[in-house]
């Protein structure tokens, strides 16, 4: 049975589009707007906040220098509010770098597996998701800088893109397969984060290095102690993060 609209409907319909100006009256119209549109969206980098749970950003920083030319993209697994991917961001512009950088977070407010035992639910809410990406993706933007977010945890990033992430730019598309630099600031259990090293070791060639937060917590010793068995060396070290060089 065909459905048909009551009389009155399809005149409305009819009127309406009548209403509408030619289509070459629209392009121009919104040839005129767009400068105001790219205007709108020059931002004070000042302006724009970044944080974090934790601290010793500085060892990120650092440890651009030794993977400056190295090629393959750089990474950070628990974004959080962004002050470690804007150390990372910083790290390489002050060497007039622009590696692609990705991201990895699944915020929600989900419960957390901090350690072995204990699943915590922090407040990193789809709020907070939405707030830092508006900064990163403002400074990103002034910066002319290729960051990719991918919401989701690290087990699941490591199935999907197990064989690379594609990379759109210059016009080209290219799957990237190697990581320079890796910030491990996702899961706290000394398992997880072994696991995590294992996959990144992986897809890293020597000269590589992987950043690894928190490491005052307990059993820490059995992560340093597999890092230096994948013949990683430790380069930085600070209270609350180390950095590991791959030989």
């Amino acid at each position: 049975m065909i459905m048909r609209a009551p009389p009155y409907v399809a005149r409305t319909n009819r009127r309406r589009l009548s209403e509408q100006p030619p289509l070459h009256q629209t392009k121009e119209k919104t040839k005129k707007m767009l400068p105001n549109v790219v205007h709108q969206l020059e931002f004070n980098l000042n302006d724009l906040k970044f944080g974090g749970d934790s601290s010793d950003y500085h060892v990120l920083e650092e440890s651009t220098e030794h993977i400056k030319d190295l090629p393959g993209m750089t990474c950070e697994i628990g974004l959080r509010e962004g002050a470690g991917t804007k150390a990372i961001l910083d790290g390489l512009l002050k060497r007039n770098k622009r590696k692609p950088h990705i991201v990895i977070d699944r915020y929600g407010h989900l419960e957390y597996q901090y350690l072995q035992h204990d699943l915590v639910a922090y407040d990193y809410s789809n709020q907070m998701r939405d707030r830092t990406l508006l900064n990163l993706f403002a400074f990103t933007y002034q910066m002319e800088l290729n960051v990719i977010f991918f919401c989701m945890d690290d087990e699941e990033f490591f199935k999907r893109f197990a064989d690379g992430v594609p990379i759109y730019d210059q016009k080209k598309k290219r799957i990237e397969t190697q990581y320079c630099l890796v910030h491990l600031d996702g899961p706290h259990w000394e398992e997880l984060i072994r696991a995590e090293i294992e996959w990144f070791n992986d897809r890293m060639m020597n000269g590589g290095v992987i950043v690894v937060d928190d490491v005052n917590l307990k059993d820490y010793n059995k992560v340093h102690d597999r890092l230096i068995e994948l013949n990683f060396c430790e380069i930085i070290s600070s209270p609350k993060k180390k950095a590991y060089q791959k030989q």
